[in-house]
């Protein structure tokens, strides 16, 4: 995840902030042109976020939840299976156009897969938030097509029909929610 920080005013454009750490001198200088400096290194956006210039003389443009959990660990640096657990199809295909994998728009399971090990940038961040799955409403989804019989669980499988769906729980609800639309119509005609 890149942090990135903004100087206040088009004076101080050439913003340099000097620091110590372990008997090391480093020095952060923002861009020139553009007044900005991000960084992924922890201990430099610690530093910026402490300087007594933060918020006087210089701003964060990152969104601050999302640093936060970065630095405490709650966000990891590139993507994993486990972080994208939770982001529908839909924001898959979303997470597909900020890497450019165009090809594979309309195939989730493919692009979760192209999307291991690419970085946890704020547009990523803001897409995993706004296409969150609810993890209960999507489990009381599942579970209502369980109970009706339109989805099977012929151990260790689920099934649809006479296709394989998946062994993953959580691959499931993924699934669900992209076929939400045609499982309801199934749900329907087994209610009448």
């Amino acid at each position: 995840m890149e942090a990135v920080f903004r100087v206040k005013s088009q004076e101080q454009k050439n913003y340099i902030i000097n620091y110590g750490l372990g008997g090391k001198r480093k020095t952060i200088r923002f861009k020139r042109n553009t007044g900005t400096y991000g960084t992924s290194d922890r201990e430099e956006i610690s530093v910026l976020l402490r300087s007594d210039g933060f918020g006087e003389d210089y701003e964060l443009l990152t969104d601050m939840e999302t640093v936060s959990e970065w630095l405490n660990g709650d966000e990891p640096d590139k993507i994993t299976r486990e972080y994208l657990q939770d982001v529908s199809p839909e924001g898959m295909i979303n997470l597909a156009s900020v890497f450019a994998l165009g090809s594979h728009q309309n195939k989730p399971y493919i692009i979760r897969e192209m999307l291991i090990g690419k970085p946890v940038t704020q547009a990523v961040h803001t897409i995993k938030r706004k296409y969150k799955l609810e993890d209960e409403e999507d489990q009381d989804l599942v579970q209502k097509y369980l109970d009706a019989g339109v989805i099977v669980h012929n151990s260790p499988w689920y099934k649809y029909k006479d296709e394989s769906i998946t062994r993953n729980p959580a691959e499931l609800a993924d699934w669900v929610q992209g076929k939400k639309d045609q499982l309801e119509e199934d749900y329907e005609k087994l209610q009448d």
